[in-house]
């Protein structure tokens, strides 16, 4: 009977699945270097931003999952998928890249988005992270105009959401959430001298109806970790 106690601690804690995972390129950026706002890629770019991962906003699934077979393979996800939450998200997003980079440069002409190319073949998380197949990796296009050389932090995801089933996963995923930065610095002509893409996620394995105020827990952790990983990427 000595045990109960810590077997019922251990019952009413949430379990969390955390993953960061930090990928740069070879070159580096010179030692000093202005930073630019953020820049949102779905402002950018005309795609189903669930399918790609690259939600601003906070993901509602319901209805139980269903099996889709239009593409290669047989892919299960959530029957309805919302986005909600949009503008309360950018807004968060942006003032907390503002709080941790203090970004003073003016953009004259912006570049291109980054790229987005896929992952051949099968991961470990396949079908237990948070977001959904495939995976994509991301590489910042050269281009723009700059008055010297800038970071641009182009924010990829920022999103939170509920128990269900992201686009290929298998057994489904509790609720959590996820942010993901590429920090992109070009030169003054616009080529690129290095990045940065810092993917961070969390999933509470037993929650599956979180409250508002425990997305907000979800998505400040995230925000923690990831803050010292941008700061690094300067």
């Amino acid at each position: 009977m000595r045990f109960l106690p810590l077997l019922l601690l251990l019952s009413a804690c949430g379990l969390h699945k955390d993953q960061l995972h930090v990928t740069r390129s070879d070159p580096k950026p010179p030692s000093r270097i202005a930073v630019a706002q953020a820049v949102l890629i779905a402002d950018h770019e005309d795609v189903d931003p669930f399918r790609t991962s690259t939600v601003v906003g906070n993901l509602q699934f319901s209805g139980g999952y269903v099996t889709d077979s239009s593409e290669k393979g047989l892919y299960n996800v959530s029957k309805t998928v919302r986005i909600t939450n949009t503008d309360d998200h950018r807004d968060m997003v942006i003032a907390w890249i503002d709080e941790s980079l203090s970004p003073t440069a003016s953009v004259p002409e912006l570049p291109p988005p980054p790229t987005r190319t896929k992952h051949r073949g099968t991961s470990r998380v396949d079908g237990k992270d948070n977001q959904s197949l495939p995976r994509l990796r991301y590489a910042p296009t050269p281009g723009g105009r700059f008055d010297a050389p800038t970071a641009i932090p182009w924010v990829i995801a920022y999103y939170t959401h509920n128990g269900g089933w992201f686009y290929g996963q298998q057994w489904g995923s509790g609720a959590g959430g996820r942010i993901r930065i590429l920090l992109a610095a070009y030169d003054t002509d616009g080529s690129v001298l290095g990045w940065t893409d810092i993917d961070a996620s969390r999933i509470a394995s037993r929650e599956f109806s979180p409250t508002g105020e425990q997305l907000d827990d979800l998505l400040m952790t995230l925000e923690r970790r990831v803050r010292k990983k941008l700061r690094r990427g300067l």
